[in-house]
């Protein structure tokens, strides 16, 4: 299964995911999610799929869960190695075995997109979780878009849609950074060429307009816009 575009299986991105460690309140926000749809049982096996730098699989320092980074790109296997993770492939996963799985700005990526849905469905025991958060709208595409390989951005039925198709239930749905999708939208005339964010600009904006959006998407916009989507998925208990 190819979880990167065909014609460009190692990441580009990294540079970027460089740049966002600096987005303090906007990484914090989402450690949370990925936390607050965990399951609480000890020893749980959990699963950060597309890994990339390790930035979402090191928020389990002292937590007492079996984390596995799923990763294909060698460059970022062997970072997350020499960081103390255990690195494994989707297919490495029994079926019926996965107590919760969390996947971070990477089904964009996938050409293959509902295979892999269904493949994560297969993996998840009865009962589990699966959270995604991706890029939303067409609209908002950008150089940053081409530079890190995605091939999609998703609208919230769409992404709902595909999941139900691969057998899931939907807990909770909802766009997120509403802020993000205006600053994007006044920002794409002036979006450098080459896809890489600007350190300072994503700074600002974490600081002073993710707040803010956060708040907006609660009150107003969470419904029908926002910059990303955040789905919370699970697999149906066995009646």
């Amino acid at each position: 299964m190819t979880y990167q575009t065909q014609d460009n299986p190692d990441y580009q991105g990294t540079e970027n995911l460089e740049v966002m460690s600096v987005a303090v309140k906007y990484n914090s926000f989402l450690q949370r999610q990925i936390h607050d749809y965990a399951p609480t049982s000890a020893a749980a096996h959990i699963y950060d799929f597309g890994a990339g730098t390790g930035q979402f699989t090191d928020i389990w320092q002292g937590h007492n869960v079996h984390l596995r980074a799923i990763e294909i790109d060698p460059i970022l296997q062997a970072r997350l190695r020499k960081a103390g993770h255990e690195v494994c492939q989707l297919d490495d996963i029994s079926a019926d075995s996965a107590d919760y799985i969390y996947t971070i700005n990477v089904l964009e990526h996938i050409e293959e997109d509902e295979a892999v849905m269904a493949a994560l469905f297969e993996k998840l025991k009865y009962g589990a979780r699966l959270y995604i958060y991706v890029p939303a709208f067409t609209i908002l595409w950008m150089p940053m878009d081409d530079l890190v390989g995605h091939v999609r951005r998703y609208r919230k039925g769409e992404l709902i849609g595909k999941l139900r198709k691969a057998g899931f239930d939907i807990e909770r749905a909802s766009y997120v950074d509403s802020a993000g999708f205006f600053a994007t939208l006044l920002m794409k005339p002036f979006a450098r060429q080459d896809g890489v964010l600007n350190t300072r600009l994503v700074a600002i904006f974490d600081r002073f307009c993710f707040p803010v959006g956060r708040l907006l998407d609660k009150l107003i916009f969470g419904s029908w816009l926002g910059k990303n989507v955040a789905v919370v998925a699970r697999k149906p208990p066995i009646k």
